[in-house]
C-alpha cells in the first residue's frame, strides 16, 4: 500500500470554458470579451502545461458549465488530465463536493482556479506534509481571496456564509477555520489575474509567453512572445 506521503497530489483545477461573456468578464472591461476570452483560454492552459509536467500531480479539470467543450476535450488528450464536470450549486459546495470526493479516494488534495499563471514555487511538498499533519493549507490573494486550499478533511460548513468573489473571501474562511476548530498554514499571498492592471503585474516573461498563446492559441506558451503580442 502507498504511503501518504509520497501519494500523488489530486490537483482539483477549477476552469470555465472559454465563452466570450462567460469568462474573465473584469478583464474584458479593458479589453473586450473576444479577447479576455483568448486570455482565460491562454492562462487555463499554461496553469495545466505547468500542473501536468510535476511529478506525483494527479490533475483533474473540474470544468464548467460541462466537460464537451473542445477547448476541455483537447486539454485531455494533450496533457493527459482528467475530466469532470462541476457539481452543482455555489462555489463553496461545488468544491466541497470536488475535495470530498478525493478524500474519500483517500488522495491529498487541493482545489485551485486558472487565475494564478505563475507556479514556479507551487508548494506541493509543503501541502504534503501539511495534510500528513492534519492542518489545512490556504494560499490568499492580495484582493482577499485565495487561489488555492487544501484540505485533511471536508466539512460543508467551512463553505457555508462566504461572500464569494469579495474582498471577505479569505477572512471567513480563516474564521471557518477557527469555528471547526481545524489547524492550518498559510503560504505568501499574492495576486491573481482578474483585471487588465493584474495582466499588467504579471512578470514579464510570463506576460510575454501568454501574449503569444492569445495571438496563436494551441502552441507552447512557453516559447515567449513580442510585446505587440499582449492585451493592452
Amino acid at each position: 500500500m502507498e504511503d501518504a506521503i509520497t501519494k500523488p497530489v489530486s490537483v482539483l483545477l477549477f476552469v470555465k470554458a472559454p465563452v466570450p461573456g462567460r469568462c474573465k468578464t473584469r478583464l474584458a472591461r479593458h479589453v473586450g470579451n473576444v479577447h479576455a476570452a483568448r486570455c482565460h483560454r491562454a492562462m487555463t492552459e499554461h496553469v495545466v502545461r505547468h500542473l501536468a509536467g510535476l511529478p506525483d500531480v494527479r490533475l483533474t479539470l473540474m470544468c464548467a458549465p460541462d466537460t464537451r467543450h473542445a477547448f476541455f476535450r483537447r486539454l485531455a488528450r494533450r496533457y493527459r488530465c482528467r475530466l469532470e464536470r462541476q457539481h452543482r450549486g455555489t462555489l463553496g459546495q461545488r468544491m466541497h463536493h470536488a475535495l470530498r470526493q478525493a478524500i474519500r479516494r483517500q488522495e491529498p488534495a487541493l482545489v485551485m482556479g486558472s487565475d494564478q499563471p505563475d507556479l514556479a514555487d507551487l508548494p506541493l511538498a509543503g501541502v504534503r506534509q501539511a495534510l500528513d499533519a492534519d492542518r489545512a493549507v490556504l494560499a490568499p490573494t492580495h484582493d482577499g481571496g485565495y487561489w488555492f486550499i487544501a484540505l485533511p478533511q471536508t466539512q460543508a460548513r467551512l463553505f457555508w456564509g462566504i461572500s464569494w468573489s469579495t474582498p471577505r473571501v479569505a477572512r471567513q474562511t480563516r474564521t471557518g477555520f477557527r469555528r471547526l476548530r481545524m489547524s492550518w498554514t498559510e503560504s505568501t499571498p499574492r495576486r491573481d489575474v482578474d483585471t487588465h492592471a493584474d495582466w499588467r503585474a504579471l512578470p514579464r516573461r510570463t506576460r510575454l509567453a501568454l501574449g503569444r498563446a492569445v495571438v496563436m492559441p494551441g502552441r507552447a506558451a512557453a516559447r515567449g512572445a513580442a510585446p505587440d503580442d499582449e492585451p493592452r
